[in-house]
């Protein structure tokens, strides 16, 4: 059996549809100024770390906090990874949260009390982001022995993709969210071909 592999899974700093809690999703929304900052404390931590491979989300916020992390460091560039997406959050995008409580009660409360089965309207749900992200689950556990990867991404997508990794049951996907520019180290097993 082969050495396990290096995970290392970071969120996108702040935005300001962050702090006003409105569904962002695929928009190109960019960091804030808080959100620079966050993403230049979090190429610090990174500066020395060995890489072979950095995947990035092709979001805006997600790119800016990987060019941040690429700035300070030599290493291979970022690889732009559509499945890092965050989550489809269909007719909610760009909507405030007390907006969509208010005018779509039902589907609201669908969604927080089974997130994995009830996705937003016309978006995904939990399990459709899980059976987009274990592909690249597999390719990188199939990789080179040892690998270490580092994945610029999102708060609903890296916490299905964390879980998958751990084995935390799908439905504690909430347990797992990774706050604003946070970094979270995961080991892999090698999976040989």
């Amino acid at each position: 059996m082969g050495a396990d592999h290096t995970l290392l899974l970071a969120r996108h700093g702040q935005t300001e549809w962050n702090l006003v809690r409105r569904w962002q999703g695929r928009s190109d929304v960019p960091l804030n100024e808080t959100g620079r900052a966050q993403a230049l404390a979090l190429a610090e931590q990174l500066r020395s770390e060995p890489l072979d491979r950095a995947l990035v989300s092709p979001l805006l916020r997600a790119r800016e906090t990987a060019e941040a992390v690429a700035a300070l460091r030599s290493g291979p560039g970022f690889q732009a990874e559509p499945r890092l997406l965050e989550m489809d959050p269909g007719r909610w995008e760009g909507r405030f949260d007390e907006e969509v409580e208010a005018t779509e009660p039902e589907a609201a409360a669908a969604w927080h009390a089974d997130p994995l089965r009830h996705g937003p309207p016309g978006g995904e749900s939990g399990l459709d982001v899980a059976r987009r992200v274990a592909p690249l689950l597999d390719e990188l556990s199939a990789g080179p022995e040892g690998s270490r990867v580092l994945l610029v991404g999102h708060q609903f997508t890296l916490a299905i993709f964390t879980c998958l990794v751990t084995g935390t049951p799908l439905d504690q996907v909430r347990s797992r969210f990774l706050k604003s520019a946070e970094l979270l180290r995961l080991r892999l097993p090698h999976r040989s071909g």
